[in-house]
């Protein structure tokens, strides 16, 4: 029996799971990276930052993976072989560090086997406590983790090391100020904080603003 449907004709893309055609701007923005890929010592920071600003940003993590390391300068001699879990268990930090990497399960790609998982989880560990053993005047904080385990998924053991290097210590290391022995150097910050959210959403500000006038009276 044929049907009087006609909605029933239509064909649903992505329930046949074909893919959507790209946007032309990042198809342009693909073939300029590959050439600048094809020859890196010709293309100056400048312009990587430029491509990683722009919109659709560096596109796929293939990209992310070679040029990361490019934006900040990191040589092939940084990128050394990692110690063993056991040859940093001592240190003063790794209690916390293992809690809190142990609660990064969402981070990790679904479906991952447990085996993989697991060595993925020591290697984050080993991952943060060499940046704070190599700057021991670095202090730990709850949420390195994140930016350690993207790194790490995106670049590997070897590069994630000295690009967490770069992001946590020397002058204009974002995540420096963050790391130091009080909350004084970033304690300013928190005012931002309701403004940004009530940009997103002005019900959930007002009643933060009102649960922290609470707790302070």
């Amino acid at each position: 029996m044929e049907s009087n449907n006609k909605d029933s004709e239509v064909i649903d893309k992505s329930v046949m799971n074909e893919p959507e055609e790209e946007d032309p701007e990042i198809v342009e923005k693909r073939k300029e990276i590959e050439e600048c890929l094809s020859d890196v010592d010709s293309v100056d920071v400048e312009k990587w930052k430029n491509l990683a600003r722009s919109k659709g940003g560096l596109i796929c993590d293939e990209y992310r993976r070679r040029i990361w390391p490019l934006l900040v300068g990191v040589t092939k001699e940084e990128m050394t072989e990692a110690p063993s879990l056991d040859e940093l268990s001592t240190h003063p930090e790794y209690n916390q560090v293992v809690l809190d990497v142990n609660r990064s399960l969402k981070r990790f790609p679904p479906g991952i086997p447990y085996e993989q998982r697991v060595a993925l989880q020591d290697q984050l560990t080993v991952l943060i406590l060499r940046v704070i053993i190599k700057y021991p005047h670095l202090k730990y904080y709850q949420g390195y983790h994140d930016v350690a385990i993207t790194l790490l998924l995106v670049c590997g053991d070897r590069a994630s090391f000295p690009l967490l290097c770069r992001l946590s210590y020397g002058a204009g290391a974002p995540l420096a100020p963050f790391m130091q022995l009080t909350m004084q150097p970033t304690q300013h910050l928190l005012n931002y904080m309701l403004p940004v959210v009530g940009r997103a959403n002005t019900k959930l500000a007002n009643r933060l603003e009102e649960y922290v006038g609470f707790l302070t009276t």
